[in-house]
């Protein structure tokens, strides 16, 4: 099972993905139509890509927190390991936010 923060972020992209697809649609636009628009969706196709690929390591990390025990306590050095391999691939999923939301806002071309 995917621990509660990375499911946010599955349903959340997923979400995102879906409500953009439908707002370009209204719009008359599709995709790549339009050089700002081009550029959100390929963040948005490489998202995806990067939440599929970090689908299975979430999983176990939530796995690993959910056989904690209630309440504060250490980390066992599987938790870390498993952290320390999605904070890269998070880290760079924020990154694709940010240019998305720049270009979104700027719109070249």
């Amino acid at each position: 099972m995917a621990h509660g923060a990375d499911l946010v972020v599955i349903v959340a992209t997923v979400l995102a993905f879906a409500a953009g697809i439908a707002l370009a649609a209204y719009e008359g636009y599709w995709f790549f139509t339009v050089l700002w628009l081009g550029i959100k969706q390929a963040i948005m196709f490489a998202v995806i890509g990067i939440v599929a690929i970090i689908i299975p390591t979430a999983m176990k990390l939530g796995a690993a927190v959910g056989k904690l025990p209630p309440g504060p306590g250490p980390a066992t050095e599987e938790i870390r390991a498993l952290y320390r391999r999605l904070e890269p691939w998070y880290w760079l999923m924020r990154i694709l936010a940010v240019v998305a939301l720049l270009v979104a806002v700027w719109r070249p071309g």
